[in-house]
């Protein structure tokens, strides 16, 4: 039904794509469906999703055992793979399973010349998308460390330091200490301190660009607390530099719980159709202020390994 769906759809590209890369839990959901609100705009969201019909797409393209939760240091024929699919899904050649949620949305078009790519696994890979795909635009979306990391845990997820601290943009950069540290919080670290560290290693490639000055005019960064806290500056400002048209509706969507509610506990639900938006920003301070302090400067040292200051 999806494909069939997906036919029936007529895309024709004649706009900048735009790619949200960020973790899970970071408001990638709201943000790709403030966006959407656009009319010209198509839906692409989590096209890696390891969901049994996503697969039957994914392994159009793939190897069955390339297909993984992240994706770091890839083989060149992987990554041609990889640039395809993407590239397939830009031109409306090919289908992923979450149009179903696009298709029964209020924003949804049968006629579309932009896809909004939504995507959890690639913040590795940031970069060298955005090179090949320089027409484009991408929107790099970041959460404090702590308020993600809390939700997650939340949720019962793992961490991806195992994947990330051997990869070759992250670990020749790492000093010796910050190895050592590394291994000591795999072994003894909090279940907190580990997703802190999976924090930093997972947007690592983006930070150091960040900070480093080395971010191309194409790559948007935005944090959730100004999506959430200072949304009409924040949203006029993404619109701008992406080339689409800033619209009241976006701040609409933006005060409407996200399909990612799926994931909320029914206080946030509640708060959210509340409007109370602030309680997204604060909730996780009031948790953070019941940790002891030396606890929390343990925590701000994670986020300071590889010099990195944000946060």
């Amino acid at each position: 039904a999806k494909a069939l769906l997906s036919r029936l759809h007529v895309h024709k590209k004649s706009q900048p794509d735009i790619f949200i890369f960020t973790l899970p839990r970071s408001g990638s959901t709201l943000l790709a469906e403030v966006l959407n609100t656009d009319v010209s705009s198509k839906m692409s969201s989590e096209p890696f999703a390891l969901h049994n019909d996503n697969r039957l797409v994914l392994e159009q393209y793939f190897d069955k055992g390339f297909l993984a939760e992240r994706y770091v240091d890839l083989k060149p024929k992987e990554r041609e793979r990889l640039m395809k699919y993407l590239g397939d899904l830009s031109q409306g050649k090919t289908w992923n399973s979450f149009y179903w949620t696009d298709f029964f949305s209020k924003q949804h078009s049968f006629s579309t010349q932009r896809s909004i790519f939504k995507t959890h696994k690639l913040t590795y890979h940031f970069d060298d998308i955005m090179a090949e795909l320089q027409d484009d635009f991408g929107i790099y979306l970041l959460r404090h460390p702590v308020s993600q990391a809390l939700s997650r845990l939340r949720q019962g997820w793992t961490t991806y330091i195992e994947v990330y601290k051997k990869s070759e943009k992250i670990h020749p950069h790492l000093s010796k200490r910050a190895q050592q540290r590394i291994s000591k919080i795999e072994k003894e670290g909090t279940d907190l301190e580990k997703m802190v560290l999976s924090w930093h290693l997972e947007n690592y490639v983006f930070l150091k660009a960040w900070c480093m000055d080395h971010l191309s005019d194409q790559i948007v960064p935005v944090l959730y607390e100004n999506l959430i806290g200072d949304s009409e500056r924040t949203l006029t400002s993404i619109c701008a530099k992406i080339e689409m048209e800033f619209s009241p509706q976006m701040l609409a969507v933006l005060r409407k719980p996200s399909s990612g509610i799926v994931h909320s506990s029914r206080e946030t639900i509640g708060q959210i159709k509340s409007n109370n938006h602030d309680f997204l920003l604060e909730r996780w301070k009031k948790e953070q202020n019941e940790i002891d302090q030396d606890y929390l400067s343990e925590l701000q040292d994670i986020l300071g390994l590889s010099g990195l200051k944000l946060y």
